[in-house]
C-alpha cells in the first residue's frame, strides 16, 4: 500500500535513505505541530469576530455565528489526521517495521472497518461521515484520531517525547490561565464563554478554558496533571521541577472550578496511580528511600494528593462547591450546540448522567450489532435530522465506552478496547523500563495520563478540542515499550 502512495522519485529515494534519527526528527516535528495548532485552532471560535470582550452567554447569535469556526480545528485535525497516517507508512515503507512485534495494531484495523460499515449504514451517511456541526466526529475524525495514534506509536526518542510532554502541559497551563478568568461572573468577558448564567438568580460561570466545555477541560486537565505530577516526582532539574509543581496546583485548582464529576475522578486516578507506581518501584527494589521527604519522588505525590483532598474538602465543607454537570451537559448540547435537548430537574447535581445513559441505552438495544452511525446518535430513534425539539433527547451518553457501542456497534467496542488493553499493557512494559533505566519519567507519566482519562471517560464525552492530545499520548505509551539510546543516556541521571 505504501509504495503505491509514493511513486519512485528523488523523494522517494530521499525516503527510503532517511536514518531512524531523522525519522524520529520527523514523527516529533509532526506530533508538536499537532498538539500546537488542534490546541490553538479553538481561538477562532473564542475570537472570531476580534471582540474579545463579548460574553457569549450573553449574545447567543455571537455564539450561533462562531459554532462554524470549529470547523477549523475540524480541518486541522482532518489534515493532520491523514499526513500521521503518512508518517506511519514511511516506516513501512523503509521496511523498519515489524509486524510481528505490532500484532495488536488489527485491532485498530478491525475497529476502523467497523466504523466504515457503521457510516455506510446510518440514518444520515452524510452527518455520520463528516460529523454534526459543533461536535464533529464522524468517520473522518475516527481516522485522524487513529493517525494521530499511529504516529505517535513511532516517536521512541526520549529526550523528543520529553519535549512533548512539557508542550502539552504548557496547553493545559495556557487552558487553565484562560478557565480562571472564566469562572468568575464578573469576569467572563476578558475570555469568552458560554457558561456563564444567572439561573435561578445564582451567578455562576464555570471554566472550560479554550477546550469549548467543561468537559473537554476536564479531560485536558486530567491529562496534564499526570505529566506534571511526574515531573515533579522525578525530574532533577530544579526549575521544571518548580514549573511542575506550581502547574500541578494550577491544574488541581481549575479543575474544581469546571465543577464536573470527570474532573474530580480523572484527577483523583491520576494521583492515585503516581502514587502506586512509585511505591510499586521502591517495592521493586529500583529505588531507595532518601532521608527527608521532599527527597523522595513518593513524597511529592503524597504532598499533591493530600493537598489536592484538603482543597476539595474545605470547598465542599463551606458549601461553595456544587457539581453542575447536568446545568453544563444541557446547556453544551442544546444551548451552545443544538444537538439535542436533555432535560435536567435542577441547575446542581449529577443526576443527568443516569438520563443520558439510559437515553443512549435505548438507542444501543437496537443497533448493537454495527451501532447507530458516527455521530447520529437519536437520528435514526426520532427520525429527525434536529433533536432540540425533543425534550429528554441525548446525541451523547456522557459515557465513552456508551458511546462507542451506540455509535458503531459493540463488536467495534470491544476492538476499541483490545487496542487499549494492548497499548497500556505496552505502557507497563515502558514503566518496567524506566524502573529499570532504560528511559525517563514520562514512560510512566505518558501511561497515567491515558488511565487517568479513561476513568473520567465513564463520566465524558470525546471532544475533538481534547482528543486528539489523547490518542498522541496513547501512541506515545504504545511505543514507550521500545528502548532508544538517548532513553538509556538521559535516565541515569534523572531517576534515582
Amino acid at each position: 500500500m505504501a509504495k503505491k502512495l509514493f511513486k519512485h522519485n528523488e523523494k522517494t529515494d530521499f525516503i527510503m535513505n532517511m536514518t531512524e534519527k531523522s525519522y524520529q526528527k520527523m514523527c516529533y516535528v509532526f506530533l508538536m505541530i499537532s498538539a500546537i495548532c488542534i490546541s490553538l485552532s479553538t481561538l477562532v471560535y473564542y475570537f472570531a469576530k476580534g471582540n474579545k470582550h463579548a460574553s457569549f452567554g450573553s449574545d447567543l447569535r455571537y455564539m450561533a455565528e462562531s459554532l462554524k469556526h470549529l470547523q477549523v480545528t475540524a480541518l486541522f485535525l482532518m489534515v493532520l489526521g491523514f499526513c500521521g497516517i503518512l508518517v506511519y507508512l514511511i516506516k513501512i515503507m523503509k521496511k523498519q517495521y515489524s509486524f510481528k512485534d505490532n500484532k495488536g495494531i488489527a485491532l485498530v484495523g478491525i475497529y476502523l472497518i467497523l466504523a466504515v460499515i457503521s457510516t455506510l449504514l446510518a440514518y444520515s451517511k452524510t452527518i455520520s461521515l463528516y460529523g454534526k456541526t459543533g461536535r464533529h466526529e464522524g468517520l473522518i475524525s475516527i481516522i485522524a484520531y487513529i493517525g494521530l495514534f499511529l504516529a505517535a506509536t513511532q516517536l521512541t526518542d526520549g529526550k523528543k517525547t520529553k519535549i512533548i510532554c512539557d508542550t502539552i502541559i504548557g496547553i493545559g497551563v495556557l487552558n487553565a490561565i484562560a478557565g480562571i478568568f472564566q469562572s468568575f461572573y464578573s469576569l467572563d468577558g476578558i475570555i469568552p464563554t458560554f457558561f456563564t448564567t444567572n439561573l435561578f438568580e445564582q451567578n455562576l460561570s464555570f471554566a472550560n478554558g479554550f477546550t469549548t466545555s467543561p468537559f473537554a477541560l476536564a479531560a485536558l486537565l486530567t491529562m496534564t496533571l499526570a505529566l506534571s505530577v511526574n515531573g515533579l516526582m522525578y525530574d532533577d532539574n530544579k526549575k521544571k521541577k518548580l514549573y511542575y509543581g506550581l502547574s500541578s496546583i494550577l491544574f488541581v485548582a481549575v479543575g474544581l472550578l469546571t465543577n464536573v464529576l470527570p474532573a474530580i475522578v480523572g484527577m483523583s486516578v491520576v494521583l492515585i496511580a503516581s502514587i502506586i507506581s512509585e511505591i510499586t518501584r521502591l517495592k521493586t527494589g529500583h529505588g531507595l528511600w532518601k532521608r527527608g521527604i521532599l527527597n523522595n519522588p513518593l513524597g511529592w505525590a503524597i504532598i499533591c494528593a493530600l493537598g489536592a483532598g484538603v482543597v476539595f474538602l474545605l470547598i465542599f465543607a463551606t458549601g461553595n462547591f456544587k457539581f453542575y454537570d447536568a446545568y453544563i451537559v444541557t446547556t453544551d448540547s442544546l444551548s451552545r450546540i443544538g444537538a439535542s435537548n436533555p432535560r435536567y430537574t435542577a441547575v446542581s447535581g449529577i443526576d443527568i448522567y443516569s438520563k443520558t445513559w439510559k437515553e443512549v441505552w435505548s438507542v444501543l438495544k437496537d443497533n448493537w450489532l454495527i451501532g447507530a452511525g458516527p455521530d447520529v446518535i437519536g437520528f435514526e430513534k426520532y427520525k429527525i435530522f434536529d433533536l432540540s425539539s425533543i425534550v429528554g433527547s441525548s446525541d451523547r451518553a456522557y459515557n465513552i465506552y456508551l458511546n462507542i457501542a451506540a455509535s458503531t456497534g459493540i463488536p467495534s467496542l470491544l476492538a476499541c478496547l483490545g487496542f487499549v488493553a494492548v497499548t497500556l499493557k505496552r505502557g507497563f512494559k515502558g514503566i518496567k523500563n524506566f524502573f529499570n533505566l532504560n528511559g525517563n519519567w514520562t514512560k510512566s507519566a505518558i501511561t497515567i495520563a491515558c488511565i487517568g482519562y479513561l476513568a473520567q471517560g465513564f463520566f465524558n464525552i470525546s471532544i475533538i478540542t481534547v482528543s486528539p492530545i489523547f490518542f498522541v499520548l496513547l501512541g506515545l505509551a504504545y511505543g514507550s515499550a521500545s528502548k532508544s539510546k538517548s532513553n538509556s543516556k538521559s535516565k541515569t541521571k534523572e531517576a534515582k
